[in-house]
């Protein structure tokens, strides 16, 4: 999840970095309640989704540190849901 501060600190030029921030704080929230695999991993698709939309920003600006910091945290976001992913994929085998 994306703290409400650091959500609130990130001034996105185009607002994209605020909606995908909030979505994805809900759909991992959804996700921590799902019991099925099959709930788990619509959500897990979702997140996914979300965080490429910000990782390929196409407004994205390197001088930006808005969007150097919206940068950092979606490859963190996205690198925990691959994470979660593949431990749910491994564990469904068992």
């Amino acid at each position: 999840m994306i703290g409400r501060e650091t959500i609130n600190r990130i001034h996105c030029p185009i607002n994209l970095f605020f909606y995908h921030a909030v979505e994805i704080n809900l759909l991992t929230y959804e996700l921590d309640q799902a019991f099925t695999a099959a709930q788990k991993s619509l959500y897990l698709k979702h997140l996914v989704k979300n965080t490429e939309i910000l990782l390929t920003c196409s407004n994205y600006n390197k001088l930006n540190p808005n969007c150097r910091s919206c940068r950092r945290i979606s490859t963190v976001c996205y690198n925990a849901i691959r994470l979660v992913d593949n431990f749910e994929s491994l564990t469904a085998h068992l």
